[in-house]
């Protein structure tokens, strides 16, 4: 994760994922006890979901 300079945007990985039953393919652990975990569906690298800025703030100088 890193903040942009320009307009103090966080910008970091996406990661969209499902909940199913600990053991099935690419669930690879059990959360908490409840028998269930995640499998990771889709990753989008940080800078992929950097959108440009349109940021015309005028900063104050020192």
């Amino acid at each position: 994760m890193t903040l942009r300079a320009d307009d103090h945007q966080v910008i970091q990985p996406l990661y969209v994922i499902e909940m199913d039953k600990a053991g099935t393919k690419g669930v690879a652990f059990d959360n908490e006890g409840s028998g269930y975990g995640f499998r990771t569906l889709l990753h989008v690298p940080a800078e992929k979901t950097a959108q440009p800025t349109t940021c015309r703030m005028s900063r104050p100088t020192r």
